[in-house]
């Protein structure tokens, strides 16, 4: 970024995206795959010039890696008994034969965990920090490779969480250590 400007090659480019819920809620694919086809969708984006997709998945599931619900995928037969991670790499890899860009977002600590104890692992269990780690590992091993895995969210609203209070509730000090770790 420059001036406030992303380039690709030296050219200025814009980010058009939308946020593809449902998989964060569930060990299951983005929502609407049991009405119509996942490349109805992607070719409904590239077709409205979206160049972006936010997909939100939850730790748990990440870690388990099971193979997805079957009832939403109705329209996307090629997604039945495909894991939680094969499915996004999936989705993924048919995003970028029409040029989109996916992010992986962190929405939940586990499927059930609206809004959570907003913090980037669950202060209860079983979910620890190292587990969040681990799970970071499996997105890192699974999409680094992907051209169009541009970028992640490593934890949507972390509202319980502070700037400078303390390891337990630090979000600065997390982040970095989520980051220094994904990168090593």
């Amino acid at each position: 970024a420059r001036h406030g400007h992303l380039y690709a090659n030296g050219v200025p480019f814009d980010v058009k995206g939308i946020n593809w819920f449902g998989s964060e809620g569930r060990t299951g694919p983005p929502s609407g795959l049991n009405h119509h086809p996942l490349g109805w969708y992607l070719d409904f984006l590239a077709r409205h010039r979206f160049n972006a997709i936010r997909l939100l998945f939850n730790h748990e599931s990440m870690l388990k890696d099971e193979v997805i619900e079957s009832t939403e995928v109705l329209r996307a037969p090629g997604l039945t008994g495909v894991t939680y991670v094969r499915m996004f790499q999936l989705v993924a890899e048919a995003a970028q034969s029409r040029g989109i860009l996916v992010m992986l977002a962190c929405h939940r600590i586990h499927p059930t965990a609206w809004p959570g104890h907003g913090l980037w692992y669950d202060p209860n269990g079983p979910i620890t920090e190292e587990l969040v780690l681990t799970a970071w590992d499996t997105v890192a091993e699974g999409f680094c490779d992907l051209w169009n895995v541009f970028a992640v969210d490593l934890q949507n609203e972390p509202h319980a969480a502070s700037w400078g209070f303390g390891r337990n509730t630090d979000w600065d000090r997390a982040a970095s250590r989520i980051g220094s770790h994904v990168l090593s």
